[in-house]
Order: structure tokens, then C-alpha cells, then sequence
């Protein structure tokens, strides 16, 4: 499956209102019977992080909604790990031009190649190796939080003094997992992280963002929220903010 930025600017500007509703039903059930019989995902990502920034946020909004709703009997398989799939990161000039603005393109594309090679352990003599000895450390990390049985988390920084109370029955997981098919890969590459759930209603606090989010070819930037009792209280972003206003409205926050 392959996406392509021209096709998708050409739909936002000139494709009926009304077909934003909707999805290609058929071909994300077809992903979905690929997957129930076992079919392996492997996602090569570099979109542009701004692509869809110019465009009608009502349009954006309701375009992924439709394809969140077709994209899901897919997904369950995906949220459930029956198969294994990885996640792997392209270097495309639009998301280097992003990264390195100051940079000619060739350059910019080149440092970005350089930084996601160093992150994802190519650069090392043998990668293969570089990766199980990085998920035997993340599993260290793994063991060390699950035996200490945290009841929250308090995360405090520039802008943030969040505090983050923990699912009753959490377990912490990350790096490499095995599937319900039995076959062990590691899910995001590259991954420094161990994550676990928490408690819908025991976040307490303010987050502020230090970096960009780029959500379906928008960057939203210096996001902050207030949390109260688990439920988003107040919502700002210095840019983004109608975006992000829409996915908070996807669901109760």
C-alpha cells in the first residue's frame, strides 16, 4: 500500500465535501482477512509532518474519523498483537526540510538518513546484535518497574507537574514481544521505551509539550493541557489549536 502527498493535497482541494465521510471499506476488510489469516504489517513511514497544514481542519477531521472506523477491524488485530508487524522510519526531504530548515535539501535529507540510522542501531558493526542487547535492557527496565508496582507516576518539567495514577492491575511491557502467533519482533523500530496504562481517572495536573506533534499532516505546537480527575479541563496549542480542539472532540476527554 502506498501513499502519495500529491494525490492526498489533490482530495482536500478539489474531492466532493461529502466523500470526506467515507473510506474504502473494502480494502481495509481485505487488510483485516490478510491479518486473520496471518499475514505479517510492516509500515515504511516518512510522511510530511505539515502536509494537510493549510487545509480545512472540519475536512482533516472527518477524513480520519472515516478511516479510523473502516481502518478498525484491521487495527483490532494490531491493538490485540495476534501477528507481528514493526514500524520503520524513511527519510523524506519534506520531513527533513521540517527538521533541518536551515539546510539545503540534500543536506538536510543526508543528516536525517544519519540520525534515524543512529537511532535505530544500523551504524553499529552488527545491528542484529545492537537490537537483542538493547531488548534485554528495556526487559531489565521491564522487570524493575513491574516488581516495584508504582501507584502513579509524577512527571515534572518546563510547564508540566503531571501526576499520573496507574491502572490497579498494570503491567509494564516494550522492545521485543512475542505475538499470539508466537513469533517475537519488536513492534516500533527504533523504540527506547517501556509503557504500561493508566488509570482513566487518576491524572492530576498540567502537560505542556516540548516538541511538535504531527498528527495526519498537521504539526500542532506548544500543546498544554490541564488534567482533573482524568478528564482533559482545558486545552490550548500555540499553533494546531482548531486541530487539536478535533481530536479532543472525536471522543468524551
Amino acid at each position: 500500500m502506498f501513499g502519495d502527498d500529491a494525490s492526498t493535497l489533490l482530495r482536500f482541494e478539489h474531492a466532493p465535501n461529502e466523500s470526506f465521510d467515507k473510506a474504502t471499506g473494502w480494502l481495509y476488510d481485505g487488510m483485516a482477512k490478510a491479518f486473520g489469516n496471518g499475514a505479517a504489517w510492516l509500515i515504511i513511514a516518512g510522511d510530511d509532518p505539515a502536509l494537510l497544514a493549510g487545509q480545512d481542519p472540519d475536512k482533516v477531521d472527518r477524513a480520519n474519523q472515516a478511516l479510523s472506523q473502516a481502518h478498525w477491524p484491521a487495527l483490532q488485530h494490531i491493538f490485540n498483537f495476534d501477528i507481528n508487524w514493526s514500524i520503520v522510519s524513511y527519510a523524506t526531504p519534506a520531513w527533513a526540510r521540517a527538521i533541518f530548515p536551515d539546510d539545503a535539501q540534500e543536506v538536510a535529507v543526508k543528516k536525517l538518513w544519519d540520525a534515524i540510522f543512529a537511532a535505530s542501531r544500523v551504524d553499529t558493526p552488527n545491528p542484529i546484535a545492537a537490537w537483542h542487547a538493547h531488548n534485554d535492557e528495556l526487559a531489565a527496565h521491564i522487570r524493575f518497574l513491574n516488581d516495584k508496582r508504582f501507584a502513579a507516576l509524577h512527571f515534572r518539567g518546563p510547564g508540566t507537574d503531571l501526576r499520573v495514577g496507574l491502572a490497579d492491575d498494570h503491567e509494564w511491557a516494550g522492545g521485543a514481544l512475542m505475538a499470539k502467533n508466537g513469533i517475537v519482533c519488536n513492534p516500533n523500530i527504533p523504540s527506547e521505551e517501556v509503557a504500561t496504562a493508566p488509570h482513566k481517572d487518576r491524572v492530576e495536573g498540567v502537560v505542556c509539550s516540548t516538541k511538535p506533534l504531527s498528527y495526519q499532516g498537521t504539526l500542532i505546537e506548544g500543546i498544554a493541557l490541564r488534567f482533573a480527575g482524568g478528564r482533559i479541563v482545558e486545552a490550548n496549542a500555540d499553533k494546531g489549536q482548531e486541530v487539536l480542539r478535533k481530536i479532543l472532540e472525536t471522543d468524551e476527554c
